[in-house]
């Protein structure tokens, strides 16, 4: 709070005779410049900037550093109504916040169709496991020592009957955005359970778990429900989850994995060091692999 009375001083202070900025909700604010050129806008939008980034110094005596994403629309061209051009503004700023060290996106005619499309394949995407469109494809995991085969890892994959075989960092976010990847989550466990079945050999098989799959309902209940349907011993079962599955809420995290550990089920963490990391996850919970 006392950052944001701060930012908020700051762009206020910074406006010029046809310039307004208000708090619209949140930590979101709004601009409006009358403008004779775009290079008055650029000016504008530049010292938006700054007033966000600039260092913060709390009555504490502590140091902060804010930031922010700005997505600009311009009047006519962009829209000729309030509404319309707030809206593209918005489609701008999150197209910012998309892109890795970009904090400026102008708005442009094609995030109107991405984000039809975004919105028409999230849709479409709540109903692909009952359409018989979701897939599993099986990496295979070998002993490093004697290159046997030790297991498979499921990897989800949805074949679309228009769009064609689209990849899970395409879908997987917005699965995990609309709430549908706890479904869809529940679906690869299941069927990754009932086609182990059916292998010559009895190898493990390893099912990714969401964060939010995690964190929704009784995992732990969910797992062993399925292990009982399918009748998969419990021991060929091992399940992934990255450590950012367990950083909203560490104490549920830990009850819920042990609890499947009990049960006989493998856990590992994957993409260990490929973003945060500690040590104390490692010492803390009860993973038998670190990928």
């Amino acid at each position: 709070d006392a950052a944001l009375k701060i930012v908020g001083s700051r762009l206020a202070s910074l406006l010029q005779p046809g310039e307004f900025v208000a708090r619209v909700g949140g930590d979101e604010f709004a601009a409006v410049k009358r403008f004779q050129s775009i290079d008055s806008v650029h000016d504008f939008v530049a010292r938006l900037e700054a007033a966000l980034f600039e260092p913060i110094m709390l009555l504490d005596g502590s140091k902060t550093v804010t930031g922010g994403s700005i997505g600009v629309t311009l009047f006519p061209q962009d829209g000729t109504q309030a509404k319309g051009l707030i809206s593209n503004a918005d489609l701008a700023m999150y197209r910012a916040k998309q892109e890795p060290g970009r904090v400026v996106c102008f708005y442009e005619t094609q995030m109107d169709e991405a984000a039809r499309q975004r919105r028409n394949l999230t849709a479409e995407l709540r109903s692909a496991a009952t359409h018989g469109q979701l897939e599993l494809h099986y990496q295979i995991q070998n002993c490093v020592k004697t290159g046997m085969t030790t297991g498979y890892e499921a990897l989800l994959r949805w074949r679309h009957p228009e769009r064609g075989m689209i990849p899970p960092d395409k879908f997987i976010p917005l699965a995990e955005e609309c709430g549908a990847i706890v479904e869809i989550g529940e679906w690869v466990l299941r069927t990754a359970c009932n086609e182990a079945l059916s292998w010559a050999n009895p190898y493990r098989v390893a099912v990714n778990v969401s964060p939010l799959q995690l964190m929704h309902g009784d995992f732990a209940e969910t797992v062993q429900k399925v292990l009982l349907d399918t009748g998969l011993p419990t021991g060929r079962l091992e399940i992934e989850i990255t450590e950012t599955a367990i950083a909203s809420d560490k104490n549920l995290a830990l009850h819920t994995l042990r609890r499947i550990r009990e049960l006989g089920v493998a856990v590992a963490i994957d993409d260990f060091g490929a973003g945060y990391s500690s040590l104390g996850t490692l010492r803390t919970f009860p993973f038998d692999k670190i990928k």
